[in-house]
């Protein structure tokens, strides 16, 4: 038997929402925040910021997790691999 090896190369976009620019901006909101004491309305805008990022992130993050539960229970629960399934 034979086998064959393909180069496979995975790549995502890195100025989108899951490349390290974003992080980068977000840590440094959030030690402006930490440390920009002298100015309260600098520190309030970083904040906001790094709440509305956090928010969003956490949104996103929940949103993919019903998607997967939902793609994970149809393909598993009609064919009755998974025990416990709804409607069964």
């Amino acid at each position: 038997m034979c086998f064959a090896t393909h180069l496979v190369e995975c790549t995502y976009n890195l100025n989108g929402n899951y490349g390290p620019t974003p992080q980068y901006i977000f840590y440094a909101l959030a030690l402006l925040s930490a440390f920009g004491r002298k100015r309260a309305w600098v520190v309030n805008v970083a904040l906001i910021s790094v709440m509305l990022y956090s928010a969003t992130a956490a949104m996103h993050a929940i949103i993919l997790g019903a998607r997967l539960f939902t793609i994970f229970y149809q393909l598993f629960c009609p064919a009755g691999k998974l025990q416990g399934c709804v409607g069964r």
